[in-house]
């Protein structure tokens, strides 16, 4: 199996995600279409396994200290299954192909029964230890959210797929709380200071996009889209600064006209800043050629 990545999230092709939202403490699930068009796709290789370990008190970390979305306080020690509330201390959540989230005994690891696409044993950074984070990874054919170090550079092992969180939910240092349907929760973290290079468009915000065409070489933003219409390029990142967080900003692979922000580049080519961006296989940061990114872009060759 695939995985697409979807903003900072992660679905496993052709898939349906479920969005839950929690009001003043109690919680619901609202059906979401996985609505999946992901340009692009990598390996699942990473490894991390997180600690998974929980607390069930309200304070945090300093070095959690990313902002959240508006709505509900964190609920450190539980995760919203869709329904039913999981109590980390002995359980982890469960959710199956057809939606349905279950409780089960929480036995330390990041898989469930067979028919599972996606094991929670996290929701945010608040059910996580000082200097953790609630991480989305992939091992396998098996999508999972496991507390563990926030990812510090291109070639890091934790948060492949991103920075889970919920609404009012805590962020690591450098992200805010923003809404995507294609997450479990409904949220992500993403760079508090996002705004891709665009030519002459200026795209703002967590929660926009650019579409870089590049027969015209003229960009458009989009909001809250997970892709581009038609031909154009979705830009998501176009500097590593626009991922925060340690997250890097990776290009599509094969067809290097689009990218996104990830924990591991993986094989996928990064989009830097400066040489400290690169990896010893690409060691040298420089302009892009390929004439499929906005102008300025740089990759590591």
């Amino acid at each position: 199996m695939k995985w697409l990545i979807v903003g900072s999230g992660l679905v496993a092709s052709g898939s349906l995600f479920m969005a839950c939202t929690q009001t003043g403490g109690s919680s619901s699930s609202t059906g979401s279409g996985g609505g999946a068009t992901g340009t692009t796709t990598a390996s699942t290789s990473s490894s991390a396994t997180g600690t998974g370990q929980t607390s069930s008190s309200s304070s945090s970390s300093a070095a959690q200290g990313g902002s959240g979305g508006s709505g509900a306080a964190t609920t450190p020690g539980t995760v919203n299954c869709g329904g039913p509330v999981c109590d980390l201390a002995t359980q982890k959540c469960c959710i199956d192909s057809q939606k349905n989230g279950t409780c089960v005994p929480n036995d330390g690891g990041n898989t469930c029964a067979s028919d599972t696409l996606i094991s929670m044993r996290c929701d945010d950074a608040a059910d996580c230890g000082p200097s953790e984070v609630c991480c989305a990874d992939a091992s396998g054919t098996s999508f999972y959210y496991a507390c563990a170090a926030p990812p510090s550079g291109p070639q890091a092992s934790a948060c492949w797929a991103g920075e889970s969180c919920i609404p009012g939910g805590e962020c690591g240092a450098g992200l805010a709380c923003v809404g995507k349907s294609t997450s479990p929760t409904g949220y992500v973290c993403a760079s508090d200071h996002a705004s891709p290079d665009c030519g002459t468009a200026i795209c703002n915000g967590t929660d926009n996009i650019c579409c870089w065409d590049s027969g015209a070489s003229m960009g458009s933003c989009a909001f809250f889209q997970d892709t581009c219409p038609g031909t154009t390029h979705t830009i998501k990142c176009a500097k590593p600064s626009d991922c925060g967080g340690g997250f890097s900003c990776c290009l599509s692979f094969g067809s290097f006209d689009s990218s996104f922000c990830a924990g591991n580049c993986d094989m996928n080519p990064i989009i830097c800043s400066s040489n400290t961006d690169c990896v010893p296989l690409a060691p040298t940061c420089a302009l892009d050629t390929s004439g499929n990114l906005p102008t300025g872009v740089k990759t590591c060759q």
